[in-house]
């Protein structure tokens, strides 16, 4: 255990350590200007000015989007031919759907919640 004296010259030491590094913090130089000024006002507001402010996007030209004809029978090709898988694909799942014998309800076991009618059971 430690005694009153040692914690005494420990809380000395500390003391000591914690002035030396407050006069040191006082004396220190910054490092550079800050970053930003506060304004003379009474609630320490800080303003900012920023170059990187959002800025519209350019007005869109009519004729960027046009497709060519090849273009739009591929695109129109694609587009059917997807449809036509995602058919086949529903149509598969609910033919498989009504074939299945897996259709049946997993009741809970007996008791597996019990009715308790005002008195504690």
């Amino acid at each position: 255990m430690i005694s009153r004296a040692e914690l005494d010259a420990l809380f000395r030491e500390d003391d000591k350590a914690r002035a030396e590094h407050a006069h040191w913090m006082a004396q220190r130089e910054p490092v550079a200007s800050p970053l930003v000024q506060r304004n003379g006002g009474d609630h320490g507001l800080v303003f900012k000015t920023t170059n990187n402010a959002r800025v519209d996007a350019p007005a869109v030209d009519g004729e960027a989007f046009c497709f060519t004809d090849e273009q739009f029978d591929a695109l129109a090709y694609v587009v059917n031919e997807l449809r036509a898988e995602w058919q086949r694909d529903i149509a598969k799942a609910l033919s498989a759907a009504k074939n299945s014998d897996d259709d049946y309800v997993i009741d809970l076991p007996r008791g597996f919640i019990r009715r308790r009618h005002g008195s504690a059971a």
